[in-house]
């Protein structure tokens, strides 16, 4: 889980222009997209596998949020902001069984 979170809150820039890539492939190419949903049923497999599944799917859907809106500039999150979120997400990840 806190891999995620390091993903979410330090994408690398070369990372952030494929998965922006992959956004726009979405619509132009959908065939490519079962590989990239077999990634998020994998990660969203393993988050369901835990022994609080709800509290570690919310995790994960709370940071793919983020990323999202990140990534696709639909809100510039302050510094101040950022911290908070992480700052609670790794509290609940230090919380899980």
């Amino acid at each position: 889980m806190m891999e995620l979170v390091e993903m979410t809150f330090q994408m690398p820039p070369q990372l952030q222009r494929l998965m922006r890539n992959l956004l726009e492939a979405h619509f132009s190419h959908p065939d490519l997209l079962p590989p990239v949903q077999a990634l998020f049923e994998r990660s969203y497999g393993i988050a369901s596998e835990c022994a609080d599944p709800g509290r570690a799917l919310l995790i994960s859907l709370a940071m793919d949020g983020m990323q999202l809106i990140d990534l696709l500039r639909l809100h510039q999150f302050t510094s101040e902001q950022r911290n908070a979120v992480r700052k609670t997400v790794e509290e609940l990840i230090a919380q899980l069984p």
